[in-house]
Parts: C-alpha cells; structure tokens; sequence
C-alpha cells in the first residue's frame, strides 16, 4: 500500500499542475483522490507491538499519530478553504478558485500540515508501524508537493497569495503580527 501513497501524492501534484496549466477539467477532483490515497496508504502503517523501538511505545506513539492525523485532516479539510474541496469534487467547468486563508493556524504559518504528516509518519515509525525509508519517502514527498505548490500554484491561482507569504512564514511559526490583516483576499 506504500504505493498506493506514492500514487496519491503524484495526483496531488497533478491536481495543483492541472490547475495552471488546465490541461483537464475534469483534474480536479485528483486532489481528494489523492488526499484518498494517501489516507488509505497510511493504514497499512498502524502501530506494531512486535515491531515497536520502545518498549510499550506503539501504544503511546500511536495515539500521538492518531492526534497527527487528526490535525493533518482538520488543518487540510476545515481550517484552511472548506469550499476548495467541495468545488474539486465538482469542477467540470473551469479551474476552483481557492481564497487566501490567513486566520487561525494558517496566521500562524502556511503550510502547517508539514508540521503535522512529520509528526504523523514520524509516530508511526516509533511505533513499529512504519519503515524508516517510507517515513522518510512520505514526508519528503508531501513536503516537496506543498513547496510546488507553495511556490508555483497558489501565486498564479489564489488573488492575495504574494501579500500573504510576504506577512506569513511558510513553515517556521511566527505569532508577530505583521502588516494589514487580510481574511479571504479582503482587507478588514
């Protein structure tokens, strides 16, 4: 199922490839396909108690990986633009046009989810669950889509989006506020 990851973070990258390049309308709904995938993949890797590196540590690495995947869900699916999933699951016509999210965690910094698919593959590993190569291939690869997409997607796609790496860290986490506040690419 390591592929079936591998698979889900090419659609990721195609979907956000897609989305400049409109090469497909019917791309758009790659982003969940993969989201999908790379969920499913992650199953595969539950907590082992023959494999575990701590003595007792699959129990306690597991619930934290539980909590990693938890915030990775909410971070991706509630707090950062909602209707971006819903319209990918249903774009036929045109590309989805996402909005400049910069409340909540995202004030924080851009890409939290680095923070928290790290923390989540990182868990799992400690917990016998995952090999150390595929932690390091799965962390490496969501971390390289969310810089493309960082850097070449979310400029061209999403008005506001170079005023708001100017204010907000892409990873480090910064709680200064800085410059004029937007919410959804409008000024308060």
């Amino acid at each position: 199922m390591f592929w079936y990851g591998v698979l889900g973070f090419v659609a990721m990258f195609l979907h956000g490839l897609n989305t400049v390049k409109k090469v497909n309308d019917r791309m758009g709904s790659l982003k969940m396909v993969g989201g999908g995938l790379v969920g499913l993949s992650l199953l595969e890797f539950i907590p082992n108690t023959e494999r575990e590196l701590i003595p007792g540590g699959a129990i306690g690495f597991g619930i934290l990986a539980g909590i990693f995947a938890l915030l990775l869900l909410y971070t991706n699916v509630v707090a950062g633009d909602p209707g971006s999933w819903k319209r990918a699951a249903k774009q036929e016509k045109g590309p989805v046009k996402e909005q400049v999210v910069d409340s909540g965690i995202y004030s924080i910094c851009r890409h939290p989810g680095v923070w928290w698919m790290t923390g989540l593959c990182l868990c799992l590993y400690m917990s016998g669950g995952m090999p150390w190569m595929n932690t390091i291939v799965y962390i490496a690869l969501y971390f390289a889509v969310t810089w493309y997409n960082d850097s070449e997607i979310y400029p061209e796609t999403i008005p506001g989006y170079e005023n708001y790496k100017k204010r907000v860290n892409f990873l480090l986490p910064s709680f200064q506020k800085k410059a004029a506040k937007t919410t959804k690419g409008k000024k308060k």
